[in-house]
């Protein structure tokens, strides 16, 4: 029997750890579907949803059928969890529109190598509505005509803007894994800050 012939699909169970408020407790209990003969995602059920929680995880929607759909070409076009209704691509089959429902849309434009030129985002939770226009200039990066950082082969330069300040410039590295991902930042810049102990027997009572 040929092994590569047989129609079938992997469920795959993970879970993580974290706290929710002082709790100790399963943030996801994640459990992932995928496509008959492919590795296209299609579902991810979460047995701990934690949306309530501003975690920042994986939070599983409401919908019915597949969270995520593809294009003929295999490009994610919908996400149900992310609440991404939508991602048109260019002839370049780079994404170049995500609507995002009840937030607003994302717009990218690029340069005939590729290269990615601006970013467009569009609040729509805010009023008025909100544009944030970034623009990816040799590497350099502007987030409303102001400099936010500059892209090295080792990592980045930050400029930081402190009112009544000289402008100061630090570097961050970047340690990246053996498909040239971005695993640790490494920052040369300082700060020191103190908590107060609330819950310490001294002071929680105050």
């Amino acid at each position: 029997m040929d092994p590569y012939a047989i129609d079938f699909r992997f469920v795959v169970v993970t879970h993580f750890l974290g706290l929710i408020g002082t709790t100790n407790s399963n943030v996801d209990n994640l459990t992932y579907t995928y496509q008959a003969n492919s590795n296209k995602l299609l579902t991810v059920t979460d047995a701990n949803n934690t949306s309530t929680a501003k975690l920042g995880d994986i939070n599983d929607g409401t919908n019915t059928g597949n969270d995520y759909t593809y294009n003929g070409n295999g490009n994610l076009i919908s996400d149900q969890n992310k609440h991404i209704t939508f991602i048109s691509y260019n002839l370049l089959n780079l994404p170049e529109k995500i609507l995002v429902s009840g937030k607003g849309t994302v717009n990218y434009l690029y340069t005939a190598d590729v290269s990615k030129l601006i970013k467009t985002v569009v609040d729509i939770t805010s009023s008025p509505v909100k544009t944030t226009v970034t623009d990816y200039i040799e590497g350099l990066v502007y987030e409303r005509d102001t400099l936010r950082y500059i892209i090295d082969e080792e990592g980045r330069i930050r400029p930081e803007y402190d009112s009544g300040k000289a402008l100061v410039y630090h570097w961050d590295y970047f340690e990246k894994n053996h498909l040239g991902n971005v695993r640790v930042v490494l920052g040369d810049n300082a700060d020191t800050s103190v908590y107060a102990a609330i819950m310490e027997t001294a002071n929680s009572a105050t």
